[in-house]
């Protein structure tokens, strides 16, 4: 299993792009003889892949794998008895003394690929956050709105007001510009286009926005509540594109620190000349990380990241 779907290329700037980020690809891979001795494990692999999984379920995959050969008590099926037994924290301490004795996030919520999962199964009783679910619906922000051109163009704000941060934090401030805090038009009238045209700064224009669904509560489960995905695109620079993140929480209290920034366009004949600056030279302290290329936009003029 992959740690994340496809995250560059043209689909990335798609809702569609967005999606498939979220859907890591799992591929799955036993020995025959293990299949020919359990039909039931390749009758539960086929249906399971019509479900909603993750690396939790990856994790209690191998502890059936490992203790799996438990017979069921009488009057109890293999799946109903497997799937409680290895979600029980306590199992292990029956096979090595010394091993925790406590029920893990992955037991609670994973499930084993080699038994059937049922078909109602969800992100939230999958124990998958929120904010990494594909499997719920989403909003499309209507710049053509008065409340949602409003606050896109705040969001807009506080992701320029991150990136000028991150080059302090960096060190990087002596080599990167710094983003414009001035929103263009400058009233917070809905878009007279009706696109996002009409929502940005000086040097940043929104390209779409995205809303996930309001959180099912579900004990246990970590979620941080709705969480907003933006593309945005440098208005003099139009290859040099960005996916936010943003948590609501932090949205409406005018925080940036959980912001997630990823610079989606950085091509290396074009940013190397600033990574030599920004390694070499300036108030940069340690190697130069990978890192600063996602919000930096380097002041050379021949060297545009």
């Amino acid at each position: 299993m992959a740690d994340h779907g496809l995250h560059y290329g043209r689909e990335t700037y798609t809702f569609p792009g967005f999606i498939h980020h979220k859907i890591p690809p799992l591929f799955v891979a036993l020995p025959k003889p293990l299949l020919e001795q359990r039909p039931e494990f390749t009758a539960a692999l086929e249906q399971n892949q019509n479900r909603i999984l993750s690396h939790l379920d990856l994790h209690q995959t191998f502890h059936h794998l490992a203790y799996g050969d438990q017979p069921a008590p009488e009057g109890q099926s293999y799946t109903e008895y497997m799937t409680k037994f290895i979600a029980d924290g306590t199992f292990r301490r029956q096979f090595h003394d010394n091993s925790p004795n406590m029920t893990s996030y992955a037991q609670t919520f994973g499930r084993s690929l080699l038994l059937p999962i049922e078909n109602t199964r969800s992100c939230s009783s999958g124990g998958i956050p929120h904010d990494f679910c594909a499997f719920q619906p989403f909003l499309d922000l209507d710049p053509s709105k008065s409340i949602d051109a409003t606050f896109l163009r705040q969001s807009l704000l506080l992701f320029a007001k991150r990136m000028n941060e991150l080059t302090i934090i960096h060190k990087v401030d002596d080599v990167c510009l710094q983003s414009s805090m001035t929103l263009q038009p400058l009233d917070t009238t809905p878009s007279a286009t009706g696109s996002f045209e009409d929502i940005g700064t000086a040097d940043l224009v929104m390209e779409s926005a995205y809303a996930s669904a309001s959180p099912t509560k579900q004990p246990g489960v970590q979620s941080k509540g709705r969480v907003f995905y933006f593309m945005v695109r440098d208005r003099t620079r139009p290859r040099r594109k960005y996916s936010i993140t943003m948590q609501e929480a932090d949205m409406v209290l005018g925080l940036t620190d959980s912001m997630t920034i990823q610079q989606m366009s950085a091509y290396a004949a074009e940013w190397y000349p600033c990574a030599q600056r920004i390694t070499h030279a300036g108030k940069a302290i340690g190697r130069w990380r990978d890192v600063v290329k996602h919000f930096c936009v380097c002041q050379a003029a021949n060297a545009e990241a």
